[in-house]
C-alpha cells in the first residue's frame, strides 16, 4: 500500500496543477508538492490523515474565507466540498496568482480537488474586458457623434431650404430629406418610386422648346451616369404656384463597380428667377 502510494505520489509531482485525495472519512490520502506550495501550508500541516475540516479551520483562522466565526467559516466549506455529488468549480486568489478549484466525488465516498493556475488567462479576460469596455465607449461616442451630426445635417437643410435626395439604379427616388414636401407642395411619398420623367411629364409637355432641350441633355447625363450640376427645373405645384429648382447630382457604385443609382441636392431658386426677371 506505501508503495502504491508512493508512486502515486510521484505521479502527481510531475502533474502542473495543484492535486490533493480525501478518502470517505474526509481524511488527506495523497496529494503533491504543487497543492501545499499553492495552498501555503507550514510544514507538517499537510499530511496524511490530515482533515478536511482541520486544513480548511486553518484556512479559515488565517482569513481566506473572509470574516466570520473560523470554525463556523470552516465547517461549512468542508461540507460544501463533500456535500457535492457531481464536479464544482470556483475561483480563488492566493497573492498575485489566480487558480480555478475543481473537486470530484468519488463513487466510494472520497474527493480529488484540483487547483489550476488561470492568472494569464484571467488578465487575458481582464484584459479583452477593457478592451471590450473601451469599444462601447468608442461606439457610444461615435453614436453620439453622428446623433449630433444628424440634427446639424438636418438644421443646415432646413436654414438653408434645401433638400437631399437618391435615386437607385432604375432612377427612381428612393429617399428625400424633409423639405421636399414643403418645396413641392405635396407629400413626399408621392414622389417616392417614381422617375423624374414620371414626376415632371406634364411640366417637360408644357415647356418651351429650350426647356424640352435641356431636359433631354438631363436624361442623357443619367442614363450616361454623368454629373450634374445647377440643372433648373420649373415645378408647378398642386396650388399652381410656379417655383423653380436647382439640382446636383453624382452616380455612385457599389463595391463591384456597378451603378447604384444618383445622390444629389436640390435648391429652391424661384425668389432668384424672380428677380433676374424683374432685371429683363
Amino acid at each position: 500500500m506505501a508503495a502504491e502510494q508512493d508512486i502515486l505520489g510521484s505521479v502527481l509531482d510531475h502533474i502542473g496543477q495543484g492535486v490533493s485525495m480525501f478518502d470517505a472519512s474526509q481524511c488527506l490520502v495523497t496529494w503533491n508538492q504543487k497543492f501545499e506550495d499553492i495552498m501555503e501550508y507550514p510544514p507538517g500541516t499537510v499530511r496524511v490523515g490530515a482533515s478536511m475540516l482541520e486544513l480548511t479551520l486553518f484556512n479559515a483562522n488565517r482569513g481566506d474565507y473572509g470574516e466570520g466565526d473560523p470554525e463556523r467559516l470552516a465547517h461549512d466549506r468542508t461540507e460544501f466540498f463533500f456535500g457535492s455529488t457531481s464536479s464544482e468549480g470556483e475561483y480563488i486568489q492566493k497573492g498575485d496568482k489566480s487558480y480555478r478549484v475543481m473537486f470530484q466525488r468519488l463513487a466510494e465516498g472520497g474527493l480529488i480537488l484540483s487547483l489550476t493556475d488561470i492568472t494569464d488567462l484571467m488578465k487575458t479576460q481582464a484584459n479583452l474586458d477593457e478592451h471590450r469596455r473601451h469599444l462601447e465607449e468608442v461606439v457610444a461616442q461615435r453614436t453620439d457623434e453622428l446623433e449630433q451630426n444628424r440634427h446639424r445635417f438636418r438644421d443646415f437643410t432646413e436654414t438653408a431650404s434645401d433638400w437631399f435626395w437618391e435615386m437607385d439604379a432604375d432612377l427612381r427616388f428612393i429617399y428625400l430629406s424633409d423639405s421636399f414636401d414643403e418645396n413641392f407642395g405635396r407629400a413626399t411619398e408621392v414622389s417616392l418610386g417614381r422617375t423624374k420623367q414620371d414626376i415632371y411629364a406634364a411640366i417637360i409637355e408644357s415647356g418651351t422648346v429650350e426647356e424640352q432641350r435641356e431636359w433631354h441633355r438631363h436624361f442623357a447625363d443619367l442614363e450616361a451616369r454623368r454629373p450634374f450640376k445647377n440643372f433648373v427645373q420649373r415645378w408647378i405645384t398642386p396650388a399652381g404656384e410656379t417655383r423653380f429648382f436647382a439640382n446636383n447630382g453624382k452616380p455612385f457604385f457599389d463595391e463591384n463597380g456597378d451603378f447604384a443609382g444618383y445622390r444629389g441636392t436640390g435648391s429652391n431658386i424661384t425668389e432668384r428667377k424672380q428677380e433676374e426677371k424683374s432685371l429683363i
